[in-house]
């Protein structure tokens, strides 16, 4: 469904209007029970990486181990291969703990030490890579793939009537592409859900199932297709003018 049916939808059933029931109220109260229905699907073994799981590409450049993103999508990695040439094959990363490391960070020392056996950190809101030089690579060369965790994209306002709540965020890297779309047995749910909230506050007699309305989510999550959830971004590398360096030089 669209924002606007999903606002019409509430609000019919509590026989509200906008006046009473407004859609700032609506979004808040949406946005802020998302990030807990995410948990719970995470937490059944692996149905987050089916239903939440991105993989995301990114561009190299040349001489840069560096690579910044949103902390939201850094916290939730699962894994990082590269392709270093386009005659190479991709190598999956293992994660690197800078503090154990005993050498230098100058290129020549890194190239020597991680040629062959690439190796991710994530520092200052950044993935960094450790690998053999990364040179003469050409726009567009897709050499870095993440696979990580997204979220539940965030609805902004009930009255979009065009865009479906279930549509994943399209278009260039930004705090969207990592986002998915809401399965439509969960909007419904959701729609119950700031219904029961309303009902609650107002001291109105809740159905049988509002008054369950986390075991019903329980239900809904066991029977999520994990089929045609794969969902695949590409990442333009953001330009260091649009990030704060947190106090360290760049």
């Amino acid at each position: 469904m669209t924002p606007l049916e999903y606002g019409n939808l509430i609000r019919s059933g509590l026989k509200m209007t906008s006046v009473t029931l407004t859609g700032d109220e609506i979004v808040n109260r949406t946005n802020e029970v998302l990030p807990i229905v995410e948990g719970k699907i995470n937490e059944k073994d692996n149905l987050g990486r089916s239903i939440l799981g991105v993989i995301g590409f990114a561009d190299f450049e040349d001489g840069e181990r560096e690579y910044p993103f949103p902390s939201d999508l850094l916290n939730k990695i699962i894994g990082v291969e590269v392709k270093l040439s386009p005659t190479e094959d991709w190598m999956e990363l293992e994660s690197f703990d800078l503090s154990n490391y005993t050498r230098t960070t100058d290129e020549s020392t890194i190239v020597s030490q991680f040629k062959g056996k690439p190796q991710y950190d994530i520092f200052r809101e950044s993935l960094w890579i450790y690998s053999d030089t990364i040179t003469n690579v050409a726009e567009g060369n897709q050499g870095l793939k993440l696979w990580y965790l997204g979220e539940f994209k965030r609805i902004a306002n009930v009255t979009e009537a065009s865009v479906h709540m279930e549509t994943a965020p399209t278009g260039e890297a930004d705090e969207q592409n990592f986002k998915r779309g809401i399965p439509k047995s969960i909007q419904y749910w959701l729609v119950r859900y700031i219904r029961k909230e309303i009902k609650e506050e107002n001291e109105i007699a809740l159905t049988e199932y509002e008054t369950n309305i986390w075991i019903h989510l329980d239900e809904i999550i066991s029977k999520l297709n994990p089929i045609d959830t794969k969902q695949v971004v590409e990442y333009k590398r953001p330009s260091f003018a649009d990030y704060s360096n947190h106090g360290f030089d760049l």
